[in-house]
Parts: C-alpha cells; sequence; structure tokens
C-alpha cells in the first residue's frame, strides 16, 4: 500500500553539529605532493582495480597492451617523482 506524502512522519531533528577545526580535507595533506603527482597515483590505483577487474569479472583476453601501459605508467611515476 503506497502512503500518500502528507501523512508521513516527520523527520526527526537533531542538535546542530559543533564548529569543526579547519584542516584539510585530505589525510594526505595537499602541500605534500604536487598536483601532477596526485594525478599519477590516480592513474596508477584506477588502472590497479579496473585491469584485474576486467581480466577476472569481464574476461577479457589478456594482451600486449597491458604490458606497454604498465610500462608508460612505470616510467610516468619514475619521471614525476624524482628528484628535481
Amino acid at each position: 500500500m503506497v502512503t500518500p506524502l502528507r501523512n508521513r512522519r516527520p523527520i526527526a531533528r537533531t542538535a546542530p553539529l559543533p564548529p569543526r577545526e579547519e584542516g584539510h580535507a585530505s589525510p594526505l595533506r595537499s602541500d605534500h605532493f604536487t598536483l601532477p603527482q596526485l594525478k599519477i597515483i590516480q592513474e596508477v590505483i584506477t588502472l590497479a582495480v579496473f585491469v584485474p577487474f576486467a581480466l577476472l569479472y569481464m574476461k577479457t583476453p589478456l594482451s600486449w597492451n597491458y604490458l606497454w601501459a604498465a610500462l608508460c605508467l612505470l616510467g610516468a611515476v619514475y619521471f614525476i617523482f624524482r628528484a628535481p
């Protein structure tokens, strides 16, 4: 049975939250990594999740393209994180 909206119970109100101290939203602290470094970290994590998913769940055949992509990412990690 569908309940009309006007007969629904009101949402319980909670006490207001106390003010928070200002700080970084990320536990990694944005002043530790540069923007290009964060982008490379994002790509490495994305492919670390997506490639096993594509191979195991989606039954994508393994090809040389995965090896070349991994080597390109390793090169990107090397060049972006080496000392200037």
